[in-house]
């Protein structure tokens, strides 16, 4: 990993020099808060991400997933598809590049 840098922001806007070496007390003490507060904020993602997956898992859990086709029949047209693309046979979302509804078509 590369060591930390440290600039003085007062004299320095612009972050030419790098004064870690001259403060290396006050690089140890903020890599130490940083470790810290990016450790909690990861706990926290990691335990709020493994609710969400719960949570789903659990809500589809008796569901089954609705076939592409089904959820695109008589609802959406074909901009573009590939030569020689089946609209009745492909599943939309892996050969779409934009479409829109039968109601906006009718405007």
């Amino acid at each position: 990993a590369p060591r930390p840098k440290l600039f003085n922001l007062n004299v320095d806007p612009a972050e030419r020099f790098d004064v870690a070496s001259q403060h290396p007390e006050m690089v140890h003490r903020l890599s130490s808060e940083y470790d810290a507060w990016f450790a909690e904020v990861m706990y926290e993602w990691q335990m709020s991400r493994q609710e969400i997956l719960e949570h789903d898992r659990t809500y589809w859990n008796d569901r089954t997933s609705p076939d592409p086709r089904a959820l695109f029949d008589d609802y959406w047209l074909w901009r573009y598809a590939p030569p020689g693309t089946n609209p009745q046979t492909t599943d939309p979302p892996k050969v779409f590049r934009g479409y829109w509804s039968n109601e906006e078509m009718s405007r």
